[in-house]
Order: structure tokens, then sequence, then C-alpha cells
């Protein structure tokens, strides 16, 4: 509900603080007064275009705020979810909105949810999804295709249907972009396989699991200097422990006896011995790895030459593909692996088609299921309303809810990508009469791809959209349009193109109050009503005010009003005053309480010839109302 309104500096309001009830809320006062500035101070909160002109005169800028106290939980978590708004959790169940917008003289307007600032867009949704608004500015929830769809779906209980055509819808819309990339794949294949085999030729040409880099580096090294080594090894061994008695083992040798000659000489000779020893030993396997070196640099023209040509080989391939050793080998496994991919390309993509068809033929059953479900609902949702409308002075009035199948897509014609949640664009058949879409042509579009080397996922959708048949949407196969007439000799026509504001009102009302009863169907918590008694007499008047009580028991109910039978049904009753003071002009708004109430609506009776009488009139049809 809309717990408490405040207007600061707003057109002709400079100061205004309005605490709702939960129910029946009703705003009076004479013609010209005011009670539409209400109204562009709630629109323009919730989103409606405002400049600087809206600012009061002699003020630097206006600013209107509101506070929501919210009981749906799913609403709830809906605004934190899509829109980004916190919530300060308390355990109560009950969640406080707090909304805000100001505009000043020089700059942008401001908004904020619960203090976090809100962009305009989020701030149009919010409000569509907080309150409905029925009058001249035709804002009106039902007026909209999409709301009209998800209203008609929870009156017909097709949840449970409307759920299996969005499944369906993303499991065919998943099976299409899975399908369009195989056949972009299919398209770059010829020269992609080409490319792919001569790179895979190269790497395998190199041998790469017979080579290791370094063992090939030291290898080249031994045999491009063999002679210079073998040389050096040989006179190295030689020098450490060679024939002749030169050699560093003999020296060591030498050492060792003559120490031993000493006989016991103590611990610092034995220690002495022993380090001798190590260094004999070291200097054995350093004359044995010399003679192994000297081994194994010998000359070897064929096999120099081989190790050159495969060195060469890895070195131009690295530079070429700009990948280390590793790199190249890991490049090499791919190649091999798209390759044999690419081979088996035909046979995946015939499996996807088999695929996609299947899950065309779920989305068409799924389709036809909330089809059933919506002609049923139609049915009965204009029947009850059609009742309401004999009892709201529209006894020849007449209205119907035509389901209107999807229009599908020009040949040729991109596809556009269907917005979350989005309804569709009414067309002219009514209930009963769908027509049979054209057959699917599975190959269509195939070309939507066409010159693509890289999958874009960004274009994924809009492309599988093109697979699709477009009557078929995650909404359904129809959008749902409101046909009106007020007279039975015309034929009817969509609601907001031929009936006055003040029909159109009634005809919401009646909506209302038989979606509120079905259980919660329409799930707005404020609605808001303006012109709705425009044309009536007090009977009539009366009877409104009724129905407008009625739907205060299960949504909070806002009315501008001139009626005083209207009003005398309100829980709560605001008078609306125009004020002068030298040029300025100020609108007021005064709850009314007690005797105040009873005279604005004997004022509403009689006008300025009220009299005590009149006053005890409007005391009696105040306390029959109530």
């Amino acid at each position: 509900m809309l717990s408490e309104l405040s207007i600061e500096n707003l057109l002709l309001i400079a100061a205004a603080r309005i605490e709702f009830d939960s129910g029946f809320n009703a705003f009076t006062g004479e013609t010209g007064a005011g009670k539409s500035l209400l109204l562009d101070a709630i629109e323009f909160l919730l989103g409606a275009r405002g400049d600087a002109t809206m600012i009061r005169a002699g003020s630097e800028q206006a600013e209107v705020s509101a506070r929501f106290i919210l009981h749906d939980k799913e609403l709830v978590a809906s605004f934190t979810r899509d829109l980004g708004i916190a919530f300060d959790e308390d355990g109560s169940g009950v969640s406080e909105l707090v909304v805000s917008r100001a505009i000043p003289k020089t700059g942008r307007s401001r908004a904020h949810a619960n203090g976090r600032p809100i962009a305009l867009p989020a701030l149009k949704e919010l409000g569509e999804r907080l309150l409905d608004i029925h009058g001249q500015n035709e804002n009106q929830s039902l007026l909209r295709a999409p709301t009209r769809l998800e209203i008609l779906d929870r009156f017909a209980e097709a949840d449970a249907e409307r759920n299996a055509v969005r499944t369906a819808h993303r499991a065919a819309l998943d099976a299409a972009a899975r399908l369009n990339e195989l056949r972009r794949a299919a398209r770059d294949r010829a020269g992609r396989q080409d490319l792919m085999r001569f790179q895979l030729e190269e790497l395998d040409g190199a041998r790469l699991d017979q080579l290791d880099p370094a063992e090939l580096e030291n290898e080249l090294k031994l045999l491009r200097g063999a002679e210079k080594i073998r040389e050096a090894a040989l006179a190295a061994g030689a020098l450490l422990d060679g024939e002749d008695a030169d050699g560093a083992a003999q020296f060591l040798s030498r050492a060792l006896r003559a120490l031993a000659a000493a006989g016991d000489a103590g611990p610092d000779a034995q220690s002495l011995a022993d380090r001798i020893e190590e260094m004999l030993a070291d200097v054995s396997d350093a004359a044995r790895e010399a003679g192994a070196l000297a081994e194994k640099a010998r000359s070897d023209p064929e096999r120099l030459a081989e190790l050159e040509d495969a060195f060469a080989h890895l070195r131009t391939l690295q530079r070429k593909h700009a990948r280390s050793f590793a790199e190249l080998k890991a490049m090499r496994d791919t190649l091999r692996g798209e390759l044999s991919g690419l081979d088996q390309l035909d046979t995946r993509t015939e499996e996807c088609e088999r695929d996609l068809a299947r899950a065309i033929e779920s989305l068409k059953s799924a389709c036809a299921a909330l089809t059933r479900k919506r002609k049923s609902g139609a049915r009965e949702l204009e029947k009850k309303v059609n009742a309401e409308l004999k009892g709201m002075g529209l006894n020849q009035a007449s209205l119907r809810i035509e389901l209107t199948p999807n229009v599908g897509r020009v040949s040729g014609a991109p596809a556009a990508a269907e917005p979350r949640g989005a309804g569709v664009p009414p067309a002219s058949l009514s209930v009963g009469r769908l027509s049979e879409p054209s057959k699917f042509d599975l190959s269509a579009n195939a070309d939507g791809l066409k010159g693509r080397s890289t999958f874009d996922p960004d274009d994924a959708e809009s492309h599988a959209l093109d697979l699709l048949p477009a009557h078929l949407k995650s909404s359904g196969a129809e959008g749902a349009e409101l046909l009106f007439t007020a007279n039975p000799d015309l034929p009817p026509k969509p609601l907001r193109e031929c009936a006055s504001g003040g029909e159109i009102a009634r005809v919401m009302l009646a909506l209302k109050g038989v979606l509120a009863r079905a259980g919660g169907a329409d799930r707005l918590p404020v609605v808001v009503f303006d012109e709705v008694d425009s044309g009536v007499g007090g009977r009539l008047g009366s009877v409104l005010g009724k129905k407008l009580r009625d739907l205060a028991a299960v949504r909070q109910v806002i009315c501008v009003t001139h009626q005083p039978q209207l009003a005398s049904c309100a829980q709560r009753q605001f008078k609306v005053s125009k004020k002068q003071s030298g040029k300025l002009t100020t609108v007021t708004v005064e709850k009314l309480e007690g005797a105040q109430r009873i005279d604005e609506l004997a004022l509403m009776l009689r006008g300025a010839e009220a009299s005590a009488h009149t006053r005890e009139e409007a005391a009696a049809m105040l306390k029959a109302a109530q």
C-alpha cells in the first residue's frame, strides 16, 4: 500500500503530506481545485517526464517522495532481482519502500529507492509494478499487451502451462543456437580443413614427441666441435690419470704413501689422509668422465646434418607460430581434435537438426496447451466482467477478450530479439479462430551467420530465433486484446481506441474487481481511479462507490471524484482546495474528519445552497455507506 505521500514545491503545491488508509481513499474538491495535481505528483515520482517548469514559482527545486508498505514477498523479491533495490529484513514479512524524486531548476532530476539512486527506466518499471492509474492519461496496466497476457494466465490458473512454454522455448532456442554454430562451422570447413591439415603436417613432420630441445642442443654442440672436444677430453683424462707418472692421480697416490710412511702420526695426519683419498676418488671419476666424453665426441657428419635440420625446423615453427616447444605440442593436439570434429560435422549437424525439430514440436505442444487454457479463461473472464459492467451504468456495453496469433516475420527479414517478459502486438482474430501457422522450414535463414569466422555469443540468440517459428514466443503463440463497444449496434474495437476516460475507468474497475476476487490474478498493490464517475448520476455513483469499497478489501484504492455518493463510501476522504494570495496560487490537501467530512459531502450535494437539512442528508448518506 501507499502509506504516505509528500510533495514540496511542485506546480501549485507548496507542501503537502498525505497519510493514506490501506483501503479506499477519496479526493474531492471543486472543479479546478487541483485534484489532478496529486496524480501528476504520483506519476512524476514514478518516472513520468518532468522538467523545471514543474517547480513552484520562487523555489529552487521540486521534490516528491512516497513510502510504500509491501506484504507481497514475491513482488519484493522481484524488485531486488530485477531492479537492484535493497530492502531491510526484520523477519516480519513486511517490507518498506521509500521512493523519492527531485528536480532542480538547473540540471537533471534525481531519483532514489530506499536511499540508493535509481535510473529513470527502472523507476518507470517500478511504478508499473506498484501502482495502476485509470483515467485520462491511459497509464493502465491492462492496456499494456504483456500485462494482459500475464493477468489472463493467472486468472485462467495457467502458470504451469506458461512456465512449460518458457522452458520449451528456451530449450528450442538453445538447440537452434547449437545448430547455427554447426552450420557456421560447415560453411568455413573447407578452407579451415586445408589450413589445419597443412599446419598439422608441419607439426607432425617435426616429430615433436621424439624431441627434447635441451638434449638436441647439447648433442649439436658435441657434433659441431667433435674433434676439438675429443682432443681436449683425452688431454684432460691423461692429466688426471694418465699412464705416465705425471697425472694428478699418481701425485695423490704418492702423497698418501708419504703420509703412510710416517706411521701413527695422530688425528690431524689421519684427517689429511682421508681428504687425499677423497680427492683421489674424485680425480679418478673425472678421468673416467673425460674418457666417456672423448668417446662420445666422435665426428658423425650424417648425424650432425640430421640434427641441424631438426633444430632448424623446430626454430622455424616456433617463430612462425610464436609458440614455445610445449605450446607447439598443445597446438598439434588441438588441431588433431578439431580436424576429427570437422570430419564428424555432417553427422553432428544432422543430429542437431533432429534435436531442434523435436524441441520445436515440444514448444508447439506446450503453446497449444497454454492456448486452450487461455481460451477457457478468456470466456470466463468476459462473462464476469460484462456482468459487472451492467451494474455500473453500462447496460449496453460489452467487453470481449480476443486472442490474437503472433505475427510471423516477413520472409528474409531478420528476427528481432524478444524482450524478456514481453507480450505480443494485437492482431484481429477472436477466440476460437486461431490460424494454423505455416510449416517450419529447418533450412530457412541458414545464411544468418554467413561470413563469420568466429562465434559471437552476443548475436547467438538473435540468430537462433531465425530458426524458430516466429509465432511461437516465450509468452506463447498469441497475444490478448481487450475489445469494447458501448453500443450493441457498433462492432467492438480495441478498448483504448473507442472508449472515453470514464468508460475505460469503469471497465478497469470491473476487471480489477473480478481479478482481485480470482485469487489475486492482478497483483498490483495500489489502484488509482480518475474520472471513474464521469457522466454518472447519484444512484450510479453509490453503486460505483460500493464497487470501489469492495475492491479496497483486497487492494488499496485511491479515487478522485466529484460524486458525494461515491466519496461517502471511502474509508478516508481528503479535500483539495485552491487559495489565492496576491499573485500566488496555492493548492492544499486536507484530511476530513467528523463534521468537516459531512460539510464537504453537503457542499458536494447542494453546493453553496447547502442547508442544515442537506447536512443531515450528508450525514445519513455517510452513515449508510460506512
